[in-house]
């Protein structure tokens, strides 16, 4: 169980260091829960273009740092 709790707070404090509104934390949130637990199972937590929008929003956030597009 620590285990969980340090993947969980890393999880948080990644979010955390992201310049994105709450809303969109959240949609992170429910978005990596998907991929690791659920994909690829449906349905979606959101629709292909919601998924591009918050990409694109977490890139800028981010700066561009870590994608090579």
């Amino acid at each position: 169980m620590q285990y969980e709790g340090l993947i969980r707070d890393a999880h948080e404090e990644s979010l955390e260091s992201l310049e994105l509104s709450r809303p969109d934390k959240v949609l992170v949130s429910v978005l990596a829960h998907w991929v690791q637990h659920v994909a690829p199972l449906e349905p979606l937590p959101m629709s292909a273009s919601d998924a591009i929008a918050l990409a694109e929003c977490v890139h800028k956030a981010i700066g561009g740092k870590y994608c090579r597009v």
